[in-house]
């Protein structure tokens, strides 16, 4: 008899409880972060499971959250960008990611977060020997006080001591 739905309506992108005509009942998730995706919904014991930028706009977690809004897990621990696709039943889900020093994984789970098997498990073997792009994070302060993050490839080879072309991609 109620609705889930990802809304900016509070600033930040973030899930909230409808009944079916179309009154809020609840906002779900709260705080200075965005909702990425709902990933799944466990009406069973009422857990909503979904992807968010809590700790870092550049990284991507799962979480559950109870349909009340209590009980925010984090379910993801390595740094990087997760994803999740979930059983029918939401007993067990794929759980994908992978980050700038680590290439993709995936790994069969529990809903709470245990890990049943390593289905893929991708090393950096494959690269050893090879030149390897340099990948950094940083942020800066705009002259107005905003902080901006950014994100830098240089190459394997790079001498701080010369000068490079530069793309700038805005988004």
């Amino acid at each position: 008899k109620r609705f889930v739905w990802v809304s900016w309506r509070d600033g930040f992108t973030h899930i909230f409880l409808h009944n079916l005509d179309g009154t809020l009942v609840r906002q779900i998730t709260k705080g200075n972060w965005d909702v990425s995706n709902i990933v799944g919904i466990d009406e069973s014991v009422g857990m909503v499971y979904f992807v968010a930028a809590k700790e870092s706009p550049m990284e991507r977690h799962l979480y559950s959250v109870k349909l009340d809004g209590s009980a925010l897990k984090k379910l993801s621990e390595e740094s990087g960008w997760h994803s999740a696709k979930f059983s029918p039943d939401m007993k067990y889900y794929i759980h994908s990611y992978s980050s700038l020093h680590s290439p993709s994984q995936v790994l069969l789970k529990k809903s709470e977060g245990k890990v049943i098997s390593t289905l893929i498990q991708n090393t950096l073997d494959a690269w050893k020997g090879m030149p390897i792009t340099r990948h950094e994070f940083f942020t800066f302060t705009t002259q107005d006080g905003l902080d901006l993050n950014g994100f830098m490839l240089k190459p394997a080879d790079y001498d701080p001591m010369k000068k490079y072309p530069m793309l700038m991609f805005v988004y």
